[in-house]
């Protein structure tokens, strides 16, 4: 290969932009007073008190989260506080049959959520023989087994937020809530656990009967569980033609073979409780229905797995049934290549399990896609001296992305986890190639001046995804102000990969609360690109990247 073809060196060039752009972001970071620094003591909801390792550079700014593991410290028979456990589940799985568990076990599986008609005695002593956990209905059982320390949280029913018994409405928030309490009352020592449905990231899901389009409904909900989950399964939905229903085909048409929406719905619930509360994410791995046109491959999953880990999820279910042309509850270990591939992500992902359970730095990188149309998202984790880049490319297609992190300086190797490459970085800045949803996970020596304390930005500050992006003609950028106590300037200005300012659209004097804008390019004599939405309060700075496509 020619290193220096027409394609690198544009690349080269469009590196040494990114860095402008990425100092005067540094710039804004670096002058910020914080309301919190992580490695002090914290408390969270639940009283849950937490330390964050001291592995951060000067500057960083970390995302809100719920305290990672030592938040299941305010349950004495909670899940583990081990920094070296990352929940990996799967669903109605029979623990009975030991040949299949233990297959299950090997496969990196350590919750079973969900026991079919119980937990019964025979079920708990099965999970207990494997060494493994479970999250499970609460009943008489359960409260009073020898082996009840298998139970590590309480089960809601599963999706109340879709219509049941055959009506059009959903459970009501206020039964739930009531649930909630007498589950608490008969067993504090343990979380509730609490399974949402599709309308988690997708507003369209025609499942949830008359609060379809009703999201308003899941801030509510989720006061009614310490540990929330949605599913969502998009390579098992399929587009309809005119002649469906209109709102049948609102939800499939948007949905239908797009993984991404596992993303967005964890961004949504994270949103919706603040951050507070960990999020578990349902993932596919069969075809659920038997479909001709099923493409889900090994590949996209490892894809949606990434895709919620990066976008904050603190746990992974797979969903393993298949309901036809015959029913197969071990669905996921009757494909052989589908289960070796989501062994080996399970793999991967306990070997980083003590470097996921850190908190995240919100401003350690910026990621710029070569082709617009193709988002690459990424997660910067800090921990024993290194450095992480955890990468996904959000859509089909491949796109080169070129990286820059901050604060690092002259020539270092980033080291390709899991793929026996290294690359070099020059002033923080790397490149690398993409397929259709590709993962690459990087790790880098720190500069010497790690070992700092970070500061977590506001919680209920910052931007909210934009909507549609990428984008045509215009798109709305939502924002929340919940941290403020009182009025404060904000500004919320659009930069180009050069850093020109390329729109100023508030600058004004506001008080806590959700708002949101329009930016039309057009009006401002913008071409279409990358650009970056930075956010700014007097103590804080959120920063997001648009793509406009004219």
């Amino acid at each position: 290969m020619n290193p220096m073809s027409p394609r690198r060196k544009t690349f080269k060039c469009f590196s040494r932009v990114i860095l402008i752009l990425f100092s005067q972001a540094a710039g804004i970071l670096a002058g910020l007073s914080a309301p919190v620094v992580a490695g002090q003591e914290s408390s969270s909801r639940n009283a849950a008190v937490f330390r964050v390792r001291s592995d951060y550079l000067p500057g960083d700014v970390l995302e809100p989260w719920e305290g990672g593991p030592a938040y299941y410290g305010a349950w004495t028979n909670g899940p583990s506080t081990d920094t070296n456990f990352f929940p990996m589940a799967v669903w109605l799985q029979s623990p009975e049959n030991a040949s299949t568990a233990a297959t299950y076990k090997n496969s990196g599986i350590n919750t079973h959520v969900g026991l079919w008609e119980g937990p019964t005695e025979s079920q708990l002593s099965a999970i207990a023989a494997l060494n493994t956990t479970t999250l499970c209905d609460q009943n008489a059982t359960g409260l009073h087994s020898v082996h009840s320390d298998v139970i590590k949280a309480w089960m809601h029913q599963d999706e109340p937020d879709n219509a049941q018994g055959g009506t059009q409405d959903p459970v009501p928030v206020a039964e739930i809530v009531d649930r909630y309490g007498r589950m608490k009352a008969n067993d504090p020592t343990r979380p509730v656990y609490l399974n949402f449905g599709q309308g988690v990231a997708c507003d369209a899901w025609y499942g949830r009967g008359n609060r379809t389009n009703h999201p308003e409904d899941y801030a509510a909900y989720s006061e009614a569980a310490d540990i929330l989950s949605f599913d969502v399964y998009p390579m098992n939905v399929f587009p309809l033609p005119e002649s469906s229903a209109p709102w049948f085909r609102a939800f499939n048409n948007a949905v239908a073979q797009n993984p991404w929406y596992v993303a967005a719905g964890v961004d949504r619930l994270r949103n919706w409780t603040d951050s507070k509360k960990p999020v578990w994410v349902w993932i596919e791995c069969t075809n659920i229905n038997g479909e001709p046109d099923y493409a889900l491959t090994p590949a996209i999953v490892k894809a949606e797995v990434w895709m919620a880990i990066i976008h904050g999820a603190r746990g992974i279910g797979y969903f393993c049934h298949q309901f036809s042309p015959s029913f197969i509850e071990a669905g996921l270990l009757a494909n052989a290549a589908m289960r070796d591939g989501v062994s080996a992500v399970n793999a991967q992902i306990a070997s980083l399990a003590p470097v996921l359970n850190t908190q995240s730095v919100s401003n350690g990188v910026i990621v710029a896609s070569g082709n617009p149309a193709i988002l690459v998202d990424a997660m910067v984790k800090r921990s024993d001296g290194y450095t992480y880049v955890f990468a996904v490319s959000m859509r089909p297609g491949s796109t080169t992305a070129v990286f820059a992190l901050r604060d690092f300086t002259g020539t270092c190797t980033i080291e390709v986890i899991g793929e026996n490459r290294d690359l070099t970085a020059v002033d923080g800045v790397f490149q690398d190639d993409f397929p259709g949803y590709g993962v690459h996970l990087y790790r880098a020596s720190n500069p010497r001046s790690s070992g700092v304390k970070g500061r977590e930005r506001p919680r209920g500050f910052g931007l909210h995804p934009n909507f549609p992006n990428p984008f045509n003609g215009r798109t709305r950028i939502p924002f929340s102000l919940s941290g403020q106590t009182s009025e404060t300037r904000v500004l919320l200005r659009i930069f180009d990969v050069l850093g020109r300012e390329r729109g100023t659209l508030v600058d004004e004097e506001k008080s806590g609360g959700y708002y949101s804008v329009e930016w039309d390019p057009d009006s401002y004599g913008v071409a279409g690109g990358v650009f970056i939405c930075v956010l700014e309060t007097g103590d804080a700075v959120d920063l997001r990247k648009l793509v406009y496509i004219p």
